[in-house]
């Protein structure tokens, strides 16, 4: 018997410093994102600026709020201090709201050379932009206009992280974390089997044909959709479909994503929201770390909560990774939904909950600063009363790995559930423990089954990976095959796996089969006061 356990104090960690695992990513899978991994030991500071530690970014794009790009004085400002580095800005398409506009949104931008021989790397620029900041000196009565402007939206510009999907794929899960992103094949760690194909015999889950309300959504932010028995994905218009997926979304992602003509082979960009490549190098057929991904998610969330609806958007590569942007990007298309559907009932849609199986860890030890990009956009779903739970992550680390840190952050607001619920999920062993891979710290405290578990995976993914041993030949006239157990043919539709990754979404399907059973009559308001009413229900039933 499976349970979701609760600690409101999580237990005391070993004596260690806190700090993430080694962040161990293969040359040819940075250089197809654009990417570099911050080295401490190298890392250019500004003045006052103290040693980051190590995370993953997009070396030639930084994230910028919306107002520096629409505030011409402000633009001004951050267009002339790049061209003092021989760069200048290159915008998407979609450059986000109107200077002023709630919540504040951020946009990726590439840098681009101009000018003499200049190296491009998002941390010296964000680093040279902060040395140019306005001095706020409340001596002379603090700053005002302008110069305010510059110091408020310019010194929010940021990293453009890459977050990496949180399921173990093999490896050692405390020093790997994840696994290799890529298609590294996978090795049994610490006794955990790698991804591998499944039989299994049980039916297909069925709704329950006595609830007639309204069914609960989950956006699923991950991996893209798939072919499979279970799932009969339909993009928009919706109606009453079960099982969703958005080409508005997608191409949302796309017009915000600015494009590098100074690479001869652009980095890799989601487009559409299938499941795709299966194998990053097709010469050798390996399959992506990460493929199928999103798919063994909702199969556990569907064999939980049946009745419920499950809204597919893709974020993240098939090798394992998330553009920070892309991200926002996403979450950004969830609160217009839920926005438009809390207006007008006949648009939009209200989205119950949001799962997220991703996360990175940031640079800078004064995380609440240089988080706020993703804290104020998950903040904002939240005050609409969307609960979100988010994968711990599988390094077998203390330090807050983002999103999921944001649960370890006080809420600040006057009275309590001011905003919904946000779960840090870590992942339990089947015999209840915590799995050894899992991250702990403050912000998890929860953790539900990760390890060694059986879900829904693309039947049409198989690799080049064969059998040991394999006999053919005829009997009767009919061919037959003995062989022994392939590890990359998926067609039974049917994998195992391990990770945090698959334990948030776990808590996510109890949340959403809490509302069907305890509050299923009250689901069609939609309102935040009702959302966040139910989220505070939810959290009581989950810490009896």
């Amino acid at each position: 018997m499976w349970t979701i356990d609760y600690q409101g104090e999580p237990d005391s960690e070993p004596e260690a410093p806190d700090a993430g695992a080694a962040l161990v990513f293969p040359r040819e899978i940075l250089d197809a994102h654009g990417a570099r991994v911050l080295n401490p030991a190298t890392a250019p500071l500004g003045p006052g600026s103290v040693v980051p530690d190590s995370t993953v970014y997009h070396a030639d794009m930084v994230l910028v709020p919306t107002q520096v790009l629409a505030d011409g004085a402000v633009r001004e400002w951050f267009t002339a201090a790049l061209d003092e580095l021989g760069l200048a800005p290159h915008l998407p398409e979609d450059t986000g709201n109107d200077p002023g506009a709630e919540p504040l949104q951020w946009r990726a931008v590439v840098l681009r050379v101009t000018r003499g021989v200049a190296e491009v790397d998002a941390w010296a620029v964000v680093q040279h932009l902060r040395t140019r900041l306005p001095v706020d000196s409340p001596v002379h009565g603090g700053l005002e206009g302008i110069p305010r402007r510059i110091l408020e939206f310019g010194g929010r510009i940021g990293l453009n992280h890459l977050l990496v999907g949180s399921a173990v794929i093999g490896g050692e899960p405390v020093t790997d974390g994840h696994g290799l992103p890529g298609d590294t094949p996978g090795r049994a760690g610490f006794g955990y089997a790698t991804r591998c194909p499944v039989q299994v015999v049980w039916p297909k889950p069925v709704p329950d044909p006595a609830f007639t309300g309204r069914a609960p959504v989950v956006a699923l932010i991950d991996s893209g959709s798939a072919k499979h028995d279970w799932f009969d994905w339909r993009d928009e218009p919706w109606q009453d479909h079960q099982f969703l997926v958005s080409s508005k979304a997608q191409q949302k992602i796309v017009n915000g994503t600015p494009i590098n003509a100074a690479r001869p082979q652009q980095v890799l960009a989601i487009d559409g929201h299938e499941d795709r490549p299966v194998s990053g190098r097709p010469l050798l057929g390996l399959v992506n770390a990460q493929a199928g991904h999103a798919t063994f998610e909702a199969g556990l969330i569907h064999q939980l909560a049946p009745e419920a609806r499950i809204l597919n958007l893709r974020a993240m590569f098939a090798d394992g990774l998330v553009s920070e942007h892309a991200l926002h990007l996403a979450l950004e298309y969830v609160l217009e939904l839920v926005e438009a559907n809390q207006r007008d009932p006949d648009t939009g849609l209200f989205v119950d909950v949001v799962s997220l199986s991703c996360g990175y860890f940031n640079e800078n030890r004064d995380d609440r600063v240089y988080t706020q990009s993703v804290e104020r956009l998950v903040d904002e779903i939240r005050s609409k009363g969307v609960l979100v739970v988010a994968a711990a992550g599988n390094y077998a680390a203390t330090k807050a790995f983002y999103p999921s840190g944001l649960a370890g952050i006080p809420d600040q607001e006057k009275r309590p559930f001011e905003r919904a619920p946000i779960f840090g999920v870590g992942a339990k062993n089947p015999n209840g423990s915590i799995a050894i891979f899992s991250n702990g710290g403050a912000a998890i405290k929860y953790h539900a089954p990760g390890a060694m578990l059986i879900s829904t995976f693309p039947p049409g993914i198989r690799g080049s990976a064969e059998p040991e041993l394999e006999l053919r030949g005829t009997r009767n006239g009919r061919p037959w095959i003995r062989e022994s157990y392939d590890p990359d043919d998926f067609r039974s539709g049917f994998a195992l796996w391990s990770g945090t990754s698959f334990a948030a979404p776990i808590v996510a399907g109890q949340v959403l089969a809490h509302l069907i059973r305890d509050h299923g009559s009250q689901l069609a308001d939609v309102s935040a006061d009702a959302a966040l009413t139910r989220g505070t229900a939810i959290v009581k039933k989950l810490q009896q």
